[in-house]
């Protein structure tokens, strides 16, 4: 899901924009004038960033510079080895649960350990 602004004539508007199956949705939230649309928008553009109660765990980078979607992998794997639960709480509202495990899987970074532990948090079923 994506938030797109349109500017017609004098005023912009605010759109949620998803897509199901091969067809684009559309859904007209309203002016951004208007407060409850500001909110929706301010709140939109901070989930686009890692939160700063997340950044101890991107020492070696600007955190502000990660793009969440670009580099999913990068955040996700950090997340499984360093971070706690609210860091948890936070990948499992912006990624699905199918990337996490995907990336908990393939991932060389992350121990064994912390792979298996979040497999059960996820509930995944582990073969012997």
């Amino acid at each position: 899901m994506a938030l797109v602004i349109r500017k017609f004539g004098q005023g912009e508007y605010a759109y949620w924009v998803r897509r199901v199956g091969e067809r684009v949705i559309h859904t007209y939230l309203g002016s951004t004038k208007d407060p409850g649309v500001q909110a929706q928008v301010k709140l939109y553009r901070n989930r686009s960033k890692v939160p700063s109660s997340l950044h101890h765990l991107f020492w070696d980078t600007n955190p502000e510079k990660l793009n969440i979607k670009k580099h999913a992998n990068y955040i996700i794997e950090r997340i499984l080895e360093l971070g706690r639960l609210n860091a948890m709480y936070w990948a499992q509202q912006i990624y699905p649960s199918s990337l996490i495990l995907d990336v908990s899987c393939r991932s060389r970074s992350v121990s064994e350990k912390s792979k298996n532990f979040w497999r059960l948090w996820l509930g995944e079923k582990i073969s012997s």
